[in-house]
C-alpha cells in the first residue's frame, strides 16, 4: 500500500511547488479575524460569532494545558507516549468508499513523518476518536475551551447517542490534511494547534453543484477522500486564485500556528494541508446559538425532534427571547417550531416512544397495514453497530431512514441465533427512536451458512412483488459447489460494507 502512496512526481517539481504553497502568505479577499480568548464571555462569542457564522483565530485558548508542553513537539510526544498506538487511515477503496484503519505507535509515526512520509504524496494521518485504553491519558492534557462547552448533543444520552464521537487527536507531517468539505451533524468544529503550522482555506456554505465543482468538491462522492490534500493544493488552489473565485465567494484563509484555536462555523466548506509536522486537538459541537440556522436540516424523527427542542430552549433561554441575534426569519423559524412542540407536548405525545404510536392515541384515525415495497436484510452486528464499541451508527440510521422513505422498505433485522430477545428489544426501543421498527427477525445459526439462510429467508419471506436486498459486512463466499451456486443466485442483491450504512450503500440498495 505503500507504492501506491509514492509521489508521481520524482523530478522535484511537485515539492517545489509544495513550498511555494507553504511560502505564500494568504491572499484570500478576507484576512481572518483574531480575537483573544480572555477577552470574550460565552456569551458574547455565541452572538458575535457562532449566531453569526463568522470564523475566526482564537488566543490563549490553550492556556494551563498540560498539552502545550508534551504535545510541542514531536520529540516531546514521542517522549511521553512513544508507546501509544494512535490510528492512521490509509487511502478510500474506490468500491466501498471505507479507508482502511491501521494503528501505530506515535514513535513509528513520527520516525515515518520525519522521514519525509517516504516520499509519499498521500501520506499517512493520524486522526483517532478513540480515547479509551492506552489513549485515555491524552484527555488529561487538555479541556474544552470555555468558548464552546455548550453543546447541544450533550442534552441527553440520546442526542449523545446520535453524534456519539466528537473529539479527535490529530498528528501528521507535510503534505497530509483534509480535502474540502463539511462538517458532520450540522456541528461546527473548534481546532486548537498544539506544534506546527496548518494552511487553512474557508468558503461560506455553497449548495450549488457547479459552483462546488469549480472548488474541486463532488457532493456525496468517495472521490473526494480519494485524492490527497497535497493535489488540491497544488493544483486546484491556484486555479481559484487565478479566476478570481475567491474573492467571488467569499474565501478566508490563513496560517494558524502553534497555540491558536480556529473556529469553523457550521457549513463552511474547509480544507487544511500540514505544512510540518504538527499536533492538534478538535472537536465538533452542536452550538446552542446556531440552532435556528440548522433546524430545517436536522433530519431526526419528528417527536425527538419536539423534545430535542423543548430541552433546549429549557436549557437556553436565548433561543426563546432572540437574545444571541442571528437571521430573524431562521430565528421565526425556530420559535414556531417550539410553539408546535410545546402543543405536542401538551397533548402528551411524549409519553410514547414513537410517531406511529402517537397516531395511533389521536383514535381518529384509521391506520391501514402497507404492504412493503421491499425487504432491507440488515446484518445488525457488523452494520449497524461499531465494532468493538457497542453503539450503533448514527449515520447509518439516518440513510436507513432515506431507504425506507424511497422505496417503502421493510426492515428485517438478522443476527447470531443467540441473541436474547432482551437485546432484540433492546435495538427495537432504539430503533423506534428513529421511527424504525421491525416486525421479523432472521438468525445466522452456526451450523448454516450465511448464504444458505438468506435464500431460505428469501425464498419463502419474498416474491416477485416484493423484491429484496441485503446490507452485509462481507461477501458471499463460501467454498464448495452448494455455496458456489447460492453465491450466484445472491451476490447480486447482496451489498457490502465495512463502515455501515453510508450515504453510496444507501443508494445502491434504492437502485437493487
Amino acid at each position: 500500500s505503500q507504492s501506491s502512496r509514492t509521489c508521481r512526481d520524482r523530478s522535484g517539481e511537485f515539492n517545489k511547488c509544495l513550498d511555494a504553497v507553504k511560502d505564500l502568505q494568504p491572499r484570500g479577499c478576507n484576512s481572518i479575524e483574531y480575537i483573544q480568548s480572555s477577552e470574550q464571555t460565552t456569551e458574547a462569542f455565541h452572538r458575535n460569532y457562532a449566531a453569526q457564522g463568522r470564523p475566526c483565530m482564537i488566543l490563549g485558548c490553550s492556556h494551563g494545558w498540560r498539552a502545550k508542553e508534551r504535545w510541542r513537539g514531536a520529540e516531546e510526544l514521542v517522549r511521553w507516549y512513544g508507546d501509544v498506538a494512535v490510528r492512521v487511515t490509509e487511502i478510500a477503496d474506490a468500491k466501498t468508499n471505507v479507508a482502511r484503519p491501521l494503528r501505530i505507535s506515535l514513535r513509528h509515526y513520527v520516525s515515518y513523518a520525519s522521514q519525509d512520509s517516504g516520499g509519499a504524496e498521500f501520506p499517512w494521518y493520524g486522526f483517532d476518536d478513540d480515547f479509551e485504553g492506552e489513549r485515555r491519558c491524552l484527555l488529561e492534557d487538555f479541556e474544552v475551551p470555555k468558548l464552546f462547552q455548550e453543546d447541544c448533543y450533550e442534552l441527553s444520552q440520546e442526542t449523545r447517542h446520535i453524534f456519539p464521537k466528537n473529539t479527535f487527536f490529530i498528528v501528521g507531517g507535510a503534505r497530509t490534511g483534509t480535502n474540502m468539505h463539511v462538517d458532520p451533524n450540522c456541528t461546527s468544529a473548534w481546532n486548537t494547534l498544539l506544534c506546527g503550522n496548518k494552511r487553512w482555506i474557508l468558503f461560506p456554505p455553497i449548495s450549488d453543484d457547479e459552483v462546488l465543482k469549480s472548488l474541486g468538491i463532488e457532493k456525496n462522492s468517495y472521490k473526494n477522500k480519494m485524492v490527497p490534500p497535497c493535489i488540491w493544493w497544488s493544483e486546484i488552489y491556484p486555479k481559484i486564485v487565478k479566476e478570481g473565485l475567491g474573492k467571488k465567494l467569499g474565501m478566508i484563509e490563513c496560517i494558524q500556528r502553534a497555540g491558536e484555536t480556529i473556529f469553523v462555523p457550521e457549513g463552511w466548506w474547509h480544507a487544511v494541508l500540514n505544512l510540518d509536522f504538527t499536533a492538534a486537538i478538535t472537536a465538533n459541537p452542536l452550538l446552542p446559538a446556531t440552532l435556528p440556522r440548522v433546524l430545517e436540516s436536522m433530519n431526526w424523527p419528528k417527536t425527538f425532534l419536539w423534545k430535542f427542542v423543548l430541552q433546549a430552549a429549557e436549557r437556553w433561554p436565548e433561543l426563546k427571547s432572540g437574545g444571541w441575534g442571528g437571521n430573524e426569519e431562521e430565528t421565526s423559524k425556530l420559535l414556531s417550531f417550539l410553539e408546535e412542540a410545546q402543543q405536542k407536548h401538551a397533548d402528551g405525545y411524549d409519553e410514547f416512544s414513537d410517531l406511529s404510536s402517537w397516531l395511533r392515541k389521536l383514535g381518529d384515525l384509521h391506520l391501514k397495514p402497507v404492504p412493503p415495497h421491499a425487504v432491507v436484510i440488515i446484518d445488525t452486528d457488523s452494520v449497524l453497530v461499531k465494532r468493538g464499541k457497542g453503539v450503533l451508527h448514527s449515520d447509518s440510521l439516518m440513510n436507513l431512514q432515506r431507504i425506507i422513505k424511497a422505496v417503502n422498505a421493510e426492515i428485517v433485522p438478522s443476527g447470531p441465533s443467540r441473541t436474547s430477545q432482551a437485546l432484540r428489544d433492546e435495538l427495537a426501543s432504539v430503533l423506534a427512536r428513529w421511527g424504525i421498527t421491525f416486525k421479523r427477525w432472521t438468525t445466522t445459526a452456526p451450523q448454516m451458512s450465511k448464504s444458505s439462510q438468506i435464500l431460505d429467508f428469501v425464498s419463502r419471506q419474498c416474491n416477485d412483488d416484493c423484491p429484496w436486498v441485503v446490507i452485509d459486512e462481507e461477501e458471499l463466499g463460501e467454498e464448495g459447489p452448494d455455496a458456489l451456486m447460492l453465491h450466484i443466485l445472491l451476490r447480486q442483491q447482496c451489498i457490502s460494507t465495512k463502515d455501515g450504512i453510508t450515504d453510496q450503500v444507501a443508494a445502491a440498495a434504492v437502485e437493487k
